[in-house]
């Protein structure tokens, strides 16, 4: 019978089994979500708390600056918060916007006011938040603005960086030159960031433009004190009737139209005339002006309302302005979960602050027993062990030449008779092997045979123990788990009890042995080191014995292996001949086996013959049967009929009428005869037949069928 394995393997996966594995996998996989949750937890939690703290970090940093109430600091964190909600920057971010605000001089309530603001025109900008804001705190405080005018101040930038060759970095390096003279002279931040604008499209820039137009201006008001200037009469005069500057705008545009009529080296000339060799590129930039383009800016500026939130909100609108966003938000979240957390660590760093001389005495403690035993263990090598060591050495040393003569005798004599041993086995014991191998391959099919039931028999062993785990020892343990499970706070209770005491035990135990086992062999490592010079003798002594008892079993071993080779010697040739003659005859015993085999199969074929030709012959296909003739008639009945029986009549005896009796000579029967009488005992009927392979299966079945009747067997 052939065994599959995969069918093997498929008879156990039955329903349970499914369940359970499925069971398993189930566990193995919360098992693993839970490791990854409690990794991911405890990361959430620490970056959350990193986040917190270095908010909190930097809010400290504005209330020291601004010197805010705790009310007002929670209005501070709350619109920081809000603002790295819902802006390109985080909480932490707007903090430090704030702190740049609050160093230049900004109350609460402006920092609140003017942050949307100064958020919107560096995300609009892409600038430095620190930048951005130092450039606009500095800006509104030079055109005399205040913290509610951030707004309009951050649209006028984003304006005009949108609408000329300037940019927020740039405006703010001219605003460090122009902004402090523009805001003494009631000049607006649209006239000045127009004619900055327009001296950028020229190529003037930064600093370059802010010192043009700070020098120019600076002209302009000297010229106001004097209406015979050139410059008052150009333009019909500098002031209004009540003293103040006329709008900037309205002096370059009055300009423009005089510069309109003038030759370029007029323009020139005038230019260079009315505001000096530093300024005059600068302003010809502004006022050399044939397509409008400086009220072009004006205008533009003056209709910036939004233009910052909108720049904003543009630069935003695409995959990595969002993924900003989501991470300002993220941050957000971090800093929630970490406020939570931080209450709980500060009580732990001041649990730890405040018992900081108990966590040191037990550290101290800790490292003094560690210490202590190390000294221990290297003083018991070094006072004990290292002069042991050294000694062996020494000997090992100096007796070198006879170890190395007694190993290597020792060892050619063990290869001798390895190579000996292994001779033998190659030459007379390895073709018997290869023999009977080739015999187990000519076999295998009845060895497979009996091999395949065996497996069954595990087979059946191994699933009639599962069946009994399953149905007895799984609900036990199924029971087990659901009471651990129920009793797991007390069990827990439990083990915080024992831990606690095995604890106080293993720290009482500890001082018990430094307060007194420690003395005890320190004293002991001492004396031992006094003892050593005559411990050295005794080790010496001992190993000058070891090695003259070495000498002799070396000798007394070197004798046993020569009289070992020898008797391989002697008994090689006998080995050799029954090696050969096993080799030789092994062919012969496999043949006799197989024709023993063959003739056993002829003898079984024809018995089956003969069995079947006497099966014909009695009527085999009508479901005949043969019988013993009974004592006037009767019947027969197989096992138990109801009947009460009278007694065992197989070995023969009297029997009665209508009285059952039992008899066997065809097992457990009872015989009922009609009439009185005596019944012969059962006897076996004996046939003789010789059968060879050359007789007919029919007069063989005749032969048997005469002798039976001889013997008083007749077909009914």
């Amino acid at each position: 019978m052939a065994i599959d394995v995969g069918t093997l393997v498929m008879k156990f996966k039955s329903d349970d089994q499914k369940a359970l594995g499925s069971l398993k996998k189930m566990g193995k996989s919360l098992k693993t979500v839970g490791m990854i949750g409690a990794t991911a937890l405890t990361a959430i939690g620490g970056a959350s708390l990193k986040t917190a703290a270095d908010f909190e970090k930097g809010m400290s940093k504005v209330q020291a600056i601004t010197d805010s109430t705790d009310e007002e600091m929670k209005k501070l964190e709350e619109s920081a918060k809000n603002l790295g909600a819902t802006t390109a920057f985080s909480a932490k971010e707007a903090a430090e916007g704030m702190s740049f605000l609050g160093m230049a001089g900004f109350e609460t309530n402006e920092i609140i006011e003017a942050m949307p603001g100064l958020l919107d025109l560096a995300a609009a900008s892409g600038t430095d938040l620190a930048l951005t804001a130092d450039i606009v705190s500095d800006a509104l405080s030079a055109f005399k603005l205040e913290a509610k005018d951030t707004g309009m101040f951050s649209d006028v930038l984003a304006k005009a960086a949108s609408s000329a060759n300037v940019s927020v970095q740039t405006l703010g390096e001219s605003f460090k030159y122009a902004a402090p003279i523009a805001g003494a002279m009631g000049f607006s931040v649209q006239d000045v960031t127009a004619a900055l604008g327009a001296m950028g499209n020229k190529g003037i820039k930064a600093s370059q433009a802010g010192t043009a137009l700070r020098t120019a201006m600076t002209k302009m008001s000297i010229a106001a004190e004097d209406s015979n200037s050139e410059l008052s009469k150009m333009v019909g005069g500098l002031t209004e009737a009540d003293g103040s500057m006329k709008e900037f705008s309205d002096i370059i545009v009055t300009l423009q139209d005089s510069f309109a009529t003038m030759t370029e080296a007029q323009k020139a000339s005038t230019a260079e005339s009315l505001f000096g060799k530093n300024a005059m590129t600068g302003m010809l930039a502004i006022l050399d002006d044939t397509n409008g383009e400086y009220m072009k800016l004006k205008e533009n500026l003056d209709s910036a309302d939004g233009s910052a939130k909108k720049m904003a909100d543009t630069m935003l609108n695409n995959l990595s302005g969002q993924m900003t966003l989501i991470k300002s938000a993220t941050e957000g979240v971090a800093i929630e979960i970490g406020q939570i957390l931080i209450p709980i660590f500060m009580e732990l760093t001041q649990f730890i602050q405040t018992n900081m001389p108990t966590i040191k005495k037990v550290l101290v403690t800790t490292f003094d027993a560690i210490t202590t035993g190390a000294k221990m263990v290297w003083d018991f090598f070094n006072n004990f062990m290292l002069p042991i060591f050294s000694t062996l050495y020494d000997w090992i040393q100096s007796n070198m030449p006879a170890i190395q003569s007694t190993t290597d005798t020792v060892f050619s004599k063990i290869v001798e008779v390895a190579t000996s041993a292994y001779t033998f086995f190659k030459d007379n014991l390895l073709p018997i092997f290869v023999s009977l191998m080739d015999w187990v391959s000519e076999n295998m099919p009845a060895i497979q045979s009996g091999f395949d039931t065996a497996i069954s028999a595990v087979v059946e062993v191994a699933t009639t123990l599962y069946n009994f785990f399953r149905d007895n020892i799984l609900p036990i343990l199924v029971e087990l788990y659901s009471w651990v499970e129920e009793f797991m706070p007390q069990l827990q209770t439990i083990f915080g009890i024992a831990l606690d005491f095995v604890i106080n035990v293993l720290s009482k135990l500890w001082t018990f042995i430094k307060e007194n086992l420690l003395p005890v062999l320190a004293s002991l490592f001492d004396w031992v080191q006094e003892q050593m010079p005559m411990i050295k003798n005794i080790i010496k002594t001992a190993l000058d014995i070891v090695i003259t008892v070495f000498g002799f079993l070396s000798e007394a071993i070197q004798k046993q292996i020569d009289m070992i080779a020898k008797l391989v010697e002697f008994f090689e040739p006998a080995f050799k001949l029954i090696g050969e003659v096993a080799k030789k005859n092994v062919g012969i015993i496999i043949d006799s086996i197989n024709n023993v085999v063959g003739a056993f199969k002829t003898v079984i074929d024809w018995a089956e013959k003969a069995i079947r030709a006497v099966k014909e012959f009695f009527g085999e296909k009508s479901k005949g049967d043969l019988s013993v003739p009974s004592i006037g008639g009767g019947s027969r009945t197989s096992g138990n009929t109801g009947r009460t029986i009278r007694g065992n009549r197989a070995n023969g005896g009297e029997v009665k009428a209508g009285e059952s009796y039992i008899v066997g000579e065809r097992g457990m029967e009872t015989f009922t005869p009609s009439t009185n009488g005596f019944i012969g005992a059962n006897k076996p009927a004996m046939i003789n037949i010789n059968i060879n392979g050359n007789q007919d299966p029919n007069m063989i079945g005749e032969q048997i069928v005469r002798i039976l009747n001889e013997q008083g067997i007749t077909r009914r």
